[in-house]
């Protein structure tokens, strides 16, 4: 008899512990409770605390759903003068499975 292989799901959170993250070669974010999230398709995205970014947050320009995650928003990130646009994102209406996202800031690899 064979054994029932057991299907991946299309998106899974681990938490990966402390985690710290650079803009421009300076430190914008460094937290104990990082996660990254894994999504069929895509590369990995990391996700930290809101409160333990030292950028300046500001409205992004886009925002949209993810069926797994929930509603999202992009912020803007800057730093010393430096500003990417679009660079981080949050899930401000998560589904079941985003909860453990919430008030947490996503960026990519």
């Amino acid at each position: 008899m064979q054994a029932a292989t057991e299907e991946k799901p299309h998106v899974w959170i681990e938490p990966i512990g402390h985690m710290r993250v650079e803009l421009a070669g300076q430190t914008i974010a460094e937290t104990p409770h990082g996660y990254v999230v894994h999504e069929v398709g895509l590369p990995d995205r990391y996700y930290f605390p809101r409160s333990d970014v030292t950028a300046t947050l500001r409205d992004g320009s886009g925002i949209g759903t993810c069926p797994w995650k929930g509603k999202w928003k992009h912020f803007d990130v800057e730093l010393d003068g430096l500003l990417v646009e679009n660079g981080a994102w949050t899930y401000y209406e998560p589904t079941q499975l985003g909860r453990r996202l919430i008030q947490s800031l996503g960026c990519g690899p």
